[in-house]
């Protein structure tokens, strides 16, 4: 699957909105039929083991069989300040280009790229 960087914005969003930093949420990722929800587990599972997102993949046991269900707290202080890069809407859509050119490597690098961006003033 293709990496979408708004799914990521969208995700990061909803997180820092809902959670409270204590609590556990969960999302049941079993039946991935609808293909924004296979996507959204997709996207959730990058964040996960990018530490962008303080959270963990489990396989439970059920009387149906297994299912597997994301558990998270909300966001990381990388979390966080990946999401404070997104919010600048100018300064976003310059890092998209060059995020996506660097592959999901490049999410732990939006923070930096961004000050680099503000400091050269290729975005103001």
């Amino acid at each position: 699957m293709k990496l979408d960087l708004d799914v990521i914005k969208e995700i990061l969003e909803s997180i820092e909105k809902d959670c409270d930093g204590i609590s556990r949420n969960k999302i049941n990722i079993t039946d991935r039929s609808l293909l924004d929800e296979k996507k959204k587990a997709y996207h959730f599972r990058i964040l996960i083991e990018g530490e962008i997102i303080d959270g963990e993949i489990r396989d439970v046991s059920s009387f149906d069989g297994r299912e597997e269900w994301i558990f998270y707290k909300g966001l990381t202080m990388q979390g966080h300040q990946t999401l404070e890069s997104m919010r600048n809407d100018t300064l976003w859509n310059k890092l998209k280009d060059i995020v996506l050119q660097a592959g999901v490597g490049g999410l732990k690098q939006i923070p930096s790229l961004a000050i680099k961006l503000l400091i050269s003033g290729i975005v103001k």
